[in-house]
């Protein structure tokens, strides 16, 4: 397990997910690529109306990227090969980066609790089920 993909989101579950990416990666002398994917959210503060949908999602786009730099930022910088925030659908995202560094596994965490996750199925699910390489699913905290 050289190269691991990691598919972070906005919640409290990502670091736990992390640290349990960071052992495997320590484990088995593997680097990881951090994602997480931003959308355009359903619903929007009044203000969001007065920047183009372009801009709204770039500045999305920015902010996830600072909450990712923050939260690997206490990891051993060597393991992080890419750290990065892109625009798209979550399972999308870690999908593509996955092909793209020709990872050897993916770590995600469970289902997330929103209404999406209910009606179309969660991220996770659909990581396993469309990635071309294993999948290795983090629940309510990090391995031991």
């Amino acid at each position: 397990m050289k190269r691991i993909v990691v598919g972070l989101d906005g919640s409290p579950r990502a670091k736990p997910v992390l640290d349990s990416a960071v052992k495997l990666a320590t484990a088995f002398g593997g680097k990881l690529t951090v994602l997480r994917a931003v959308m355009q959210p359903l619903e929007l503060p009044p203000e969001a109306y007065t920047v183009s949908p372009v801009q709204l999602v770039e500045m999305l786009r920015e902010q996830a990227q600072k909450e990712l730099e923050a939260l690997t930022s206490s990891g051993p910088k060597e393991l992080f090969e890419t750290v990065e925030a892109r625009i798209g659908t979550p399972w999308q995202v870690v999908c593509d980066g996955a092909r793209e560094v020709q990872a050897d596994v993916v770590v995600i965490g469970t289902h997330g609790y929103g209404v999406l996750d209910r009606l179309i199925g969660t991220t996770a699910a659909r990581v396993v089920n469309h990635a071309k390489c294993s999948v290795f699913v983090v629940r309510n905290g990090a391995i031991e």
